[in-house]
């Protein structure tokens, strides 16, 4: 098994079915709540795939069958950068690290078999993140562009 990934933000899974003399491929685009946003990681994690994308200058992961169908998104704890989602066919089990402006490192670990997340490692830190709080706005740049700022 293994995954391609493309500039056009779309990637590609190969699986050997139903023998190693008949590779299949599958592509993978993201949902339309992620179509302007930028693919950034894929991984085979148990008999899920996860996308990692990059929109709006935060992440983003969604969680796909290996047939390629959307089977949700993995909800993150805030406004931040997730990186990870590494892990084995077969394994149910991934670990992602998330930070933000007013969240220290975190590592959590996530069960694609139950879509279950749970912090695994935290930092202990002199203040309550949950005293801080990360909004995002948006400013129109003179040529129209629109530009995400925290």
């Amino acid at each position: 098994m293994g995954i391609v990934t493309s500039a056009s933000q779309v990637s590609a899974v190969k699986r050997r079915i139903p023998s190693p003399s008949e590779p299949k491929t599958i592509a993978i685009g993201p949902s339309s709540s992620l179509v302007f946003k930028r693919l950034v990681g894929a991984s085979i994690v148990g008999e899920r795939i996860i996308t990692a994308y990059l929109g709006d200058a935060k992440s983003e992961a969604e969680v796909r069958t290996l047939e390629g169908a959307s089977a949700g998104r993995i909800s993150l704890p805030d406004i931040g950068t997730a990186a990870g989602f590494g892990g084995r066919a077969g394994d149910p089990e991934t670990f992602y690290t998330f930070s933000s402006y007013a969240v220290p490192p975190t590592v959590y670990r996530y069960n694609t078999a139950t879509g279950k997340a749970e912090v695994f490692a935290q930092p202990k830190v002199a203040f309550d993140p949950k005293d801080y709080l990360t909004e995002q706005r948006f400013y129109t740049s003179k040529d129209g562009t629109r530009v995400p700022m925290f």
